[in-house]
């Protein structure tokens, strides 16, 4: 205190600090970060206070991968309130961009929590379904009961965008116009335990991609002001509706899986060792490292009718504190260590004499990030591969079973069944005589550039059928010129195309530009969607 009065530039600092965080808490809808910052600005205790609400203006940034930060108070951190302006700024963003639409939001989270300052994923995520339903602006919001992985989320943006479905019922405020959905994921991924974050996926049911952070950066910040007063005030118990919607999606999430699934693990393996006995079923051991994997993982080896994983024990129920693990992330060095000693532990107990090797399967606390290594006992290595092999062993598996079983595509042309191969060159599946991949999309992208071809953006690369001519017919709606270079184009962009329309408009004459490296013809497609048009 001495200090402070005898250095006045230091006193305009403090009171400035002391200024902002009395503000912040006025707004604060949180009643323990409310009270701890409060009482921060009663002891004048400036050196808890400058970490929180320092530099003047300073607050939390909106990017591509939504919001990320330490759960604790203040405007650069993740609290109640910036949860608040967010969804704010977020539904304020959509009721401008789509006029005359009919919003939807589904919302999820994970179980991160920090009880020292009352913050939690499960509150955040009330709190956002809550400012979308009290906002006026959404016919209908569902907040997924529980503690659900990522996937789940852009899944039931997809389900829930259908403007005619049987999971929501026509309300009052539903009408003639377009649906649109967005998803919003409360989680941190796999950042370490004191972070949360909120992950954002656009009406095409993938995270986002620039200029859309931006805009909705810019919303957020023309909408801090909280919209009520008594935000947080809503019960805490589920609602019957959000717990039976939350069912249902899953039902269906898993029953997408089923064109997958082609057949027993007998037959399928057997045409890989046609003139031996087919080997035993590998063992897998798993981890949902300390994060909201396992039971969904159990679920998805039932529905592929695989034998039952070994769980770590210490690390598959969900744990915010995550104890084994400084930084969950299942590709970081160490990460594995448990599930490998787990492995080791199954394969000494004898499971089964002629089983020398374990699968190990590893996601990251939102499950939506997969590990794979190979343990071997005869040499007592593991092997953990990378996600190029991991994406190569996939598209290998897919290619190969569908002309083994000359099975139809059973998805729509958009759909994810038909992934890009997101890897350098040295990498990348090729085509043979033999094994000819359906649709192959080459590209160094991010995932969310990737993920970007399902609705508004899409590079279909064609494969030039083998020993003819270039493959002339279109799948796509329409069609526009090739790009300057192939095949580093632009991965999107956008451009006002006045009021909404259709979808799609007429199909025209594909234009095709094949790579001579690789004999891949690509088309450029240009789709409409809303009241964008997007190649």
């Amino acid at each position: 205190a001495i200090e402070v009065r005898s250095n006045p530039a230091m006193s305009s600092e403090a009171a400035s600090l002391l200024s902002r965080a009395r503000d912040w808490a006025s707004w604060d809808p949180n009643p323990t970060t409310r009270a701890s910052v409060l009482s921060l600005v009663a002891a004048a205790d400036l050196d808890a206070l400058r970490p929180l609400f320092s530099p003047p203006g300073a607050r939390l940034s909106f990017g591509t991968a939504g919001l990320r930060a330490p759960l604790r108070p203040g405007p650069r951190g993740m609290n109640d309130l910036t949860v608040v302006q967010t969804s704010q700024g977020l539904a304020a963003h959509l009721r401008a961009t789509y006029p005359g639409c009919r919003l939807r939001a589904a919302v999820g989270r994970d179980h991160r929590a920090r009880a020292k300052w009352g913050l939690s994923s499960a509150r955040f995520g009330r709190l956002t379904a809550e400012v979308f339903r009290r906002s006026g602006i959404f016919e209908d919001v569902v907040l997924l009961d529980g503690t659900v992985p990522t996937p789940l989320v852009p899944f039931a943006v997809g389900r829930l965008s259908e403007t005619e479905n049987d999971l929501l019922p026509t309300t009052a405020n539903g009408g003639a116009g377009p649906v649109r959905t967005v998803g919003v994921m409360i989680t941190a991924s796999h950042n370490p335990a004191e972070d949360d974050g909120y992950k954002l996926y656009w009406t095409n049911g993938c995270q986002i991609v620039p200029p859309v952070d931006a805009q909705v950066a810019a919303a957020i910040l023309q909408n801090l002001t909280p919209w009520r007063d008594d935000y947080g005030t809503d019960a805490d118990a589920p609602d019957e509706r959000d717990v039976r919607l939350t069912g249902r999606l899953a039902d269906l999430y898993f029953r997408a899986m089923a064109p997958l699934r082609t057949g027993s693990y007998a037959r399928h393996y057997g045409s890989y060792v046609p003139n031996g006995p087919t080997p035993p079923p590998p063992v897998f051991v798993y981890t949902a490292m300390h994060g909201v994997g396992a039971p969904w993982t159990a679920r998805s080896f039932r529905a592929f009718g695989l034998p039952p994983f070994a769980e770590v024990p210490s690390q598959c129920a969900p744990d915010p504190a995550f104890p084994t693990v400084p930084f969950p992330n299942p590709e970081e060095r160490g990460a594995l260590d448990r599930a490998i000693a787990r492995a080791r532990e199954v394969l000494g107990n004898g499971a089964s004499r002629s089983q020398t090797h374990a699968v190990i399967l590893a996601n990251d606390p939102d499950a939506d990030r997969l590990a794979v290594a190979e343990y071997s006992a005869a040499e007592d290595q593991t092997t953990a591969f990378t996600g190029d092999q991991i994406g190569v062993l996939l598209g290998h598996w897919l290619w190969t079973t569908q002309k083994k079983n000359n099975l139809p595509d059973p998805r729509p042309w958009w759909s994810p069944w038909s992934p890009p191969a997101c890897c350098p060159p040295s990498a990348r599946p090729r085509a043979s005589p033999s094994t000819r991949p359906p649709r192959a999309s080459n590209t160094s992208a991010p995932a969310a550039w990737s993920c970007e071809r399902r609705e508004a953006a899409c590079c279909f690369p064609r494969r030039r059928p083998w020993g003819t001519a270039a493959e002339t017919s279109c799948r796509t709606r329409t069609a526009c010129p090739p790009p300057p270079s192939w095949p580093n184009w632009p991965r999107t962009s956008t451009r006002r195309e006045g009021p909404s329309g259709p979808d799609c408009g007429p199909c025209t004459t594909p234009t095709e530009r094949s790579c001579p490296a690789t004999g891949i013809t690509s088309v450029i497609v240009l789709r409409r969607s809303g009241p964008f048009w997007h190649t």
